[in-house]
């Protein structure tokens, strides 16, 4: 049995093999070889496990064939006194083999348990130093609320409205808002050495400093009064860093149990490792122009077929209904606003949490941009910009085709995008244009409800005795292959 162990960024492939006395040596570790060169990826091993091979008799050829296994993989038995026993004699049977340092290598015989000895050992793996971040933040919490307002109710939101070019009132819109962060809320930077724990909480870190200084006092007077007081300080302060973590974890986990998509965006946040961050990148990644030049060689071109086109103007859906992007009130706008859950920063450098300090003063100011470009059909330019960061596609990309770009778009934008989504796929619904069993990109529908009715049909037909054809078709790229122009 094969365990695969991911440590401190060391893959283990952590093993256990038996081999009855009656299994012939040759035939053991041919097996054994096998299993263990299908796991390839693995550099460190830890084999454990009754080979019934008595190494103690150094000349015996199970001995001989154990120790060429052992060099082989460059693999050291750490066990080299007997475990087992009997009323007669003693052998050793059982092994510890690693090309890891272990440590703490203890046999301990307990005859009322049997013959075999209980075998233990620790693996020495040194917690490589978390990497050194530089983070740039905004300190929003610091803002003098009252001060802030009243600077917004100053502002001549009227001179973004005016505005004929929706890519100008963008750009005045983006200068203001900046100009009055700058202003309340300052960048700042620092660097961070290590993970933060934020169960670390203010209250936690008082008690942790009453608790050192108390340590200190003790350690200068040596009475019983000094050391009861640092002894309940100290279990004062652990009580309460185990009851913060506790409720961390109520809140952030146990409370999104219901919750699936909340559960699991808070279990990959606050629980889980985050592979994509830790696992090694071929040298090729470093290169940002060679990632950028794939990402954008996209296949096929944006040349069209003016018959094709005229066939899709001419071909309609229905004849009865047309659609047209409408504009929005504001009550809408406030309500997409609220549903955006990203924080993350653009081109344009405003985040969600800057927004929503500006409402309501801004709404007035958000919409008027939304309706003129839409009134407009013009796209604002900047918010064509997006951040693009590759992700891996699994935890050990070796090309580039393993990489998933994720474009961070600016804030405002996903609020026009998500307006024009609400009325394109109201009316598509609403006109019967979506294929009945579409699961993609609709609401209440995912993958499962897709793979449920694959299964459901499949079933029937084999309740009624009849058999079942599935043609999967995989289209590498298929976004990017959409012509822009069509």
């Amino acid at each position: 049995m094969w365990l695969s162990l991911n440590i401190n960024s060391h893959n283990i492939l952590l093993g256990t093999a038996y081999r009855p006395p009656w299994v012939d040596i040759d035939k053991f570790f041919d097996t054994l070889l096998e299993s263990i060169l299908f796991f390839s990826k693995f550099d460190e091993i830890v084999l454990l496990g009754d080979f019934n091979i008595n190494l103690l008799d150094s000349t015996s050829n199970g001995t001989v064939q154990f120790k060429q296994f052992l060099s082989y993989f460059n693999l050291h038995n750490f066990i080299t006194e007997p475990t087992h026993f009997t009323s007669h004699s003693s052998s050793l049977i059982d092994v510890i083999c690693s090309n890891l340092p272990l440590v703490n290598i203890t046999v301990t015989h307990k005859p009322e348990l049997g013959g075999h000895a209980m075998v233990f050992a620790e693996v020495k793996i040194i917690k490589p130093k978390p990497p050194v971040k530089r983070i740039t933040y905004r300190p929003l919490k610091s803002i003098v609320i009252a001060d802030f307002d009243k600077e917004l109710e100053y502002i001549n939101w009227k001179a973004i409205i005016n505005q004929d070019k929706v890519d100008l009132m963008v750009e005045i819109f983006n200068k203001i808002i900046l100009s009055l962060f700058d202003k309340y809320a300052p960048e700042k930077s620092f660097i961070s050495k290590s993970q933060h724990s934020p169960w670390i909480t203010s209250n936690v870190r008082l008690m942790m400093k009453l608790r050192d200084e108390a340590h200190a006092k003790y350690k200068a007077l040596n009475t019983i009064d000094s050391k009861n007081n640092y002894k309940n300080l100290k279990a004062l302060s652990f009580f309460s860093m185990v009851s913060e973590k506790k409720a961390y974890y109520d809140f952030h986990i146990n409370a999104h149990l219901r919750n699936s998509p909340s559960l699991w965006k808070n279990l990959k946040k606050h629980v889980l490792p985050n592979f994509k961050n830790t696992c090694d990148l071929p040298d090729q990644f470093d290169n940002p122009d060679i990632i950028n030049d794939h990402f954008l060689n996209i296949p096929g071109d944006n040349t069209i077929d003016p018959s094709v086109l005229s066939y899709f103007e001419t071909q309609k859906f229905s004849t009865a209904s047309s659609f047209q992007i409408k504009t929005v009130h504001e009550n809408v706008v406030a309500k997409i606003i609220l549903e955006i859950k990203s924080n993350a920063l653009g081109v344009d450098k405003i985040n969600m949490d800057m927004i929503v300090l500006t409402l309501p003063a801004t709404l007035e100011i958000i919409t008027a941009i939304i309706n003129k470009s839409i009134s407009t059909s013009t796209f604002p330019s900047l918010w064509k910009t997006a951040l693009v960061l590759p992700l891996p596609k699994n935890n050990e990309p070796t090309d580039i085709k393993d990489l998933r770009p994720i474009s961070i778009l600016p804030y405002v934008s996903k609020i026009l995008e998500k307006v024009i989504y609400y009325q394109v796929i109201k009316y598509c619904e609403t006109n019967n244009i979506l294929p009945l069993f579409q699961s993609g990109f609709r609401k209440n529908r995912s993958t499962s409800s897709a793979l449920s009715d694959v299964i459901d049909n499949i079933l029937t037909y084999q309740d009624a005795g009849r058999g079942s054809i599935l043609a999967l078709l995989d289209f590498s790229r298929a976004f990017d292959s959409i012509n822009i122009t069509l």
